[in-house]
């Protein structure tokens, strides 16, 4: 009898489960959050600043305070996004 006509078949069966994330993990995955989504904001403020600063055209300073409009309304959703329960 050849290979491809056995009757003998087993169906691959995958033992799968989840994994849980350890506190270390969390806290990591909560770090990298916060520094992208409240870094980015301040940066772009800290960019303008920079060209108001170094062009001496106070016109960039409209972009340096909607930066920090946009940071202090992210720290606001951070802030209570955040879960510490867990």
């Amino acid at each position: 009898m050849s290979a491809v006509a056995a009757t003998e078949y087993a169906a691959p069966h995958a033992d799968l489960h989840l994994v849980a994330l350890t506190e270390a993990q969390l806290a990591d995955r909560e770090m990298y959050r916060w520094m992208t989504w409240f870094g980015m904001p301040s940066l772009v403020a800290a960019l303008f600043m920079a060209v108001a600063l170094g062009t001496g055209q106070m016109l960039w300073v409209g972009g340096a305070v909607a930066g920090v409009i946009s940071a202090v309304g992210t720290l606001i959703w951070l802030s209570l996004s955040t879960c510490t329960n867990e």
